[in-house]
């Protein structure tokens, strides 16, 4: 009995090992991007039933940001330029309800005052036309997630 018994606990090890590395296999490495609002950087609010999100769209910098900061509207990566394969789009979702978010928009736009600490920084952000800093890496679905804003 006392065999069977290590034989269960190392099994029972074994299976919590290989749920454990696979979830620290699909973890994301993060980078830092350098961006500056303004120019023709657009972005998209939205609340989704207990989520909140924002897509930021960018063009990409001819040079790193360590080479020379982004213009308007821009983003590069701080140790080189984007590649021309890599999306030109921000995004950063957060988990809220929607008594966390508040917009009013008019005939000349909209405007954020309330919402999630990220989602208000990073909109506070592109819309100052100021350098600011994201952590971020490439879902292989078209954007950049965002994992925090902020150097």
């Amino acid at each position: 009995m006392h065999f069977l018994n290590k034989i269960a606990i190392s099994a029972l090890g074994a299976v919590a090992a290989i749920i454990f590395s696979s979830q620290t296999a699909f973890a994301q490495q993060s980078y830092v991007m350098t961006c500056r609002g303004g120019g023709e950087m657009e972005l998209a609010i939205q609340q989704l039933s207990r989520k909140q999100e924002i897509l930021v769209g960018f063009s990409a910098s001819p040079l790193s940001a360590t080479e020379r900061a982004p213009g308007p509207g821009q983003c590069a990566w701080v140790d080189r330029p984007l590649s021309e394969d890599e999306p030109k789009a921000l995004k950063l979702e957060t988990r809220g309800s929607s008594e966390n978010m508040m917009m009013t928009c008019d005939s000349t736009g909209c405007s954020l005052f309330r919402a999630e600490r990220d989602i208000m920084a990073l909109y506070t952000a592109v819309r100052s036309g100021g350098i600011f800093h994201v952590h971020a890496y490439n879902n292989n679905r078209g954007v950049m997630m965002v994992t925090n804003v902020g150097p």
